[in-house]
């Protein structure tokens, strides 16, 4: 066999021991992920303005009812405050990915925030 062919074939069996590999972790990846995080959502009043402090995670989506949604990992025990509701302002803190549902939004201040 010439050389060629050698360095072929031993690349061709790389690239799909490769992808088999990255598809099985994936599968593994995601069952993991699934098991591992909990939803708890929080009715709240009325409020128009929100504001994203450090480190906040936060996702905001328009609604017909007031709520917010914290995804907690079940191995973590988390101590501070994830939100604050003060008059009209929803305040939200660092630590855990928020999803915040709202019915009438007139604007967001953000400080440093993950995303």
């Amino acid at each position: 066999m010439k050389i060629s062919r050698i360095i072929i074939i031993a690349f061709v069996i790389f690239v799909v021991g490769s992808i088999l590999f990255l598809f099985v972790d994936s599968k593994n990846s995601k069952n993991n992920d699934a098991l591992n995080e909990k939803l708890k959502s929080f009715p709240l009043e009325n409020y128009s303005v929100i504001i994203a402090e450090d480190g906040s995670d936060i996702h905001v989506d328009q609604s017909n009812t007031n709520k917010i949604d914290v995804e907690y990992l079940k191995d973590k025990k988390i101590k501070k405050q994830m939100y604050k509701l003060s008059k009209d302002t929803l305040y939200v803190y660092g630590g855990l990915r928020t999803f915040v549902k709202c019915k009438s939004l007139k604007s967001i201040v953000a400080h440093k925030t993950n995303w």
